[in-house]
């Protein structure tokens, strides 16, 4: 998804603010608002892999199981 423009990956990034519409992150030293529909939030717990797969996110888990 990432290689055909449909996801863009942003490494070392931290979520700074989530809005209506707009989620704020520090991507490095400068802070950017980007645009979004839907936040997907997997913070600890089990990853929803099922339904990632179903909406069409491939998922690499790299440590642990999936």
């Amino acid at each position: 998804m990432a290689t055909d423009g449909r996801l863009r990956v942003l490494l070392n990034s931290n979520v700074k603010e989530i809005r209506d519409g707009t989620v704020v992150i520090y991507v490095g030293d400068r802070v950017d608002a980007l645009k979004n529909d839907s936040i997907i939030i997997s913070a600890g717990g089990i990853l929803p892999s099922a339904f990632l797969k179903k909406i069409g996110i491939n998922v690499e888990t790299k440590w642990g199981a999936e």
